[in-house]
């Protein structure tokens, strides 16, 4: 018994000596500054960031795989094999392109250190774009023959991108578009404003708003309204895309205006092929389906006609607008 006990424990000794001397060896990964923050950022550019990888352990530290996630990829690594007391320095490299508002991505160094086999480090910020319209179309909603309203945008840039507006166009006498003093030179409001024609129905726009931004020289928004009077209707044309030779399927939807009950009493196509059905909504007027439609020169001269038994609204004209593809 005495001899066994005196066999055991060199041999324990060794077994720890060991165990300490595998602990010793091993890399140990460490980066002071794994997370890079870099604020707000507009998303037309590409975020550039190097991160220093240290080795302090006792034996070489091996970076055996580089994962990313959405966004972010590597740019360079100086090294994949760190000694003792050594570094290496990945860049990370963030796509900002399109993105708005909070990002953050990351990439996961997988390593040979028994302690951090995974070690993330990560890139975040807020992306803005260089450029915006708020909002960046305008409709008015109903509003009754005569009524005025106003909506306004603001156009801001970056605050190392000031510019001017240096000129406002419109095509109809339904909008006006006046520019207000600046703010700032980068942050501009523009009020829009409707008034509404005796005629009843869907009425349009596109403001053009010139800038001297150098990216931006022409700004273009859409406004538009729904003009009450005894019914309301949409839309105010029906639009086909021309050379597409398969039918397709269009809806008109007529509702109540200062009127609170019609009926339909005729639907008139301009052909017999095209398929005609009116569909009831409660309390919400009706919606005219129509199908079999095929754009056509002839087509596109034509008006659909929608008979009522509303006095000064017995007959509404839609017109059929072939529209061209754009190249």
């Amino acid at each position: 018994m005495k001899n066994r006990i005196t066999y055991l424990v060199p041999a324990l000794s060794a077994f720890l000596l060991g165990a300490g001397m595998a602990v010793a060896d091993a890399p140990r990964i460490v980066v002071d500054e794994p997370h890079f923050k870099f604020g707000e950022q507009h998303n037309e550019q590409t975020i550039d960031h190097t991160f220093v990888i240290r080795n302090e352990g006792d034996a070489t530290l091996n970076i055996e795989n580089i994962r990313s996630s959405c966004g972010c990829t590597v740019g360079n690594i100086s090294s994949r094999n760190v000694p003792p007391g050594g570094t290496s320095e990945i860049t990370g490299r963030f796509n900002l392109r399109g993105r708005r508002g909070t990002q953050r991505s990351v990439l996961t160094l997988e390593t040979n250190d028994p302690e951090s086999p995974r070690t993330q480090l990560t890139m975040s910020g807020v992306a803005v774009q260089e450029f915006q319209i708020r909002p960046n179309r305008v409709f008015f909603g109903q509003i009754h023959s005569g009524q005025q309203s106003v909506h306004q945008i603001e156009i801001v840039s970056l605050p190392d991108k000031p510019f001017e507006i240096t000129d406002i166009e419109l095509e109809t006498e339904h909008f006006t578009a006046t520019p207000l003093e600046p703010k700032t030179p980068y942050r501009h409001r523009v009020d829009i404003e409707v008034r509404a024609p005796q005629e009843p129905g869907m009425i349009d726009d596109m403001v053009k708003i010139h800038t001297s931004h150098p990216k931006h020289p022409v700004l273009h928004v859409p406004v538009n309204a729904q003009v009450a009077g005894a019914l309301t209707y949409a839309p105010n044309r029906i639009s086909l895309m021309a050379g597409h030779e398969t039918p397709v399927t269009r809806y008109v939807v007529v509702r109540p205006g200062s009127v609170e009950e019609f009926e339909i009493t005729e639907i008139e196509s301009p052909s017999e092929t095209i398929g005609t059905q009116i569909l009831h909504m409660p309390n919400q007027g009706y919606r005219i389906q129509l199908t079999n439609l095929i754009p056509s020169d002839e087509l596109a001269e034509q008006s659909l006609k929608i008979h009522t038994d509303v006095e000064g609204m017995s007959v509404i004209d839609i017109p059929f607008a072939i529209i061209e593809a754009s190249r």
